[in-house]
């Protein structure tokens, strides 16, 4: 497997404060990775150092097996950055801004302006000037600088502020494909959970400037999972009401009298029934949903960093 982006116990201060703290990152060929975190969790300061625009206080960063930016500048030639949509020139139009930066760039082509432009479906906007652009227009905008070398390496730093839930969906459909077309990798930096979760092959919980957690999509799909919630005066005779007559073996029950089960969503009037006709009472019988928010909590609870229950 061939690694892209490495760090080792990586680290910044602040006035003598970490705001990142000894995190370890290694990421594969066409991966994409989110840090995920509130805000002031130190999510832009890690992307900055990674991007090579702040300096660590310790710890080392690797890009493409190389250990410095800054003595292999060809590297930046494989890097693509957003950082919002800083840079561009208010009167310019959109195609015009980004073929400054091409141009900056070095990349030989016009026709890649109007790709990039495409790419993140701003093609009907291309002669419209930076200052009438929607906020999350300029976002888009700043993706399609940031794709305009067609990059190895995208790092993106809340690449979905802005944007409504529709352009949220058109981007990871994009990075999606960046990842499987060209295995180019990308590391995000967001807020925005749900959105990435789909697309997101690991996901690391960024909190206080620590890394809690790491989490692969396999994890992820277990503990998000979706379950029945029945809460009974007898779990030992719903439980093996359950068992026998249908035949329901994915469940656990979490405490006296609740019990979680995780098969045959589609049957809560079956189990109700069921669970009267054998004269078991029903406290709670409900569908459940958990979200990824309430798994990252309880991770940060656990670390004796989150809420108390």
């Amino acid at each position: 497997m061939t690694y892209v982006l490495r760090t080792a116990s990586l680290t910044k201060k602040y006035k003598g404060r970490n705001v990142i703290s000894q995190v370890d990152l290694t990421i594969p060929r066409g991966e994409i990775y989110a840090v995920l975190g509130k805000s002031g969790a130190g999510k832009t300061t890690l992307l900055r150092m990674l991007m090579g625009l702040v300096e660590p206080t310790g710890g080392e960063i690797e890009w493409f097996g190389q250990k410095s930016l800054r003595t292999n500048p060809r590297l930046y030639e494989k890097i693509g950055i957003m950082i919002g949509a800083s840079g561009f020139v208010p009167h310019l139009t959109a195609a015009e801004n980004l073929d400054i930066h091409r141009m900056l760039m070095g990349v030989p082509s016009r026709r890649y302006v109007d790709e990039a432009l495409d790419n993140v479906n701003l093609t009907a906007a291309r002669n419209t000037r930076f200052a009438k652009l929607s906020f999350g227009m300029k976002q888009r905008l700043g993706l399609a600088r940031a794709l305009l070398h067609q990059p190895e390496l995208m790092l993106l730093d809340e690449p979905f502020n802005g944007l409504d839930s529709q352009e949220m969906k058109q981007m990871c459909h994009l990075l999606g494909s960046l990842s499987q077309s060209r295995k180019t990798t990308i590391v995000i930096s967001s807020r925005v959970v749900s959105v990435i979760q789909p697309i997101a092959r690991r996901i690391g919980v960024l909190h206080e400037g620590t890394m809690v957690a790491e989490l692969d999509d396999d994890t992820l799909a277990l503990k998000t999972r979706q379950y029945t919630r029945l809460r009974v005066n007898d779990d030992k005779k719903a439980s093996f009401l359950l068992e026998q007559y249908m035949a329901i073996h994915d469940y656990t029950v979490m405490q006296p009298g609740l019990i979680l089960i995780y098969e045959q969503m589609e049957r809560l009037p079956d189990i109700a029934r069921l669970m009267v006709e054998h004269k078991v009472d029903i406290l709670e019988l409900c569908p459940v949903q958990r979200k990824i928010e309430d798994y990252m909590i309880e991770l940060m609870r656990e670390n004796g960093r989150g809420p108390n229950p």
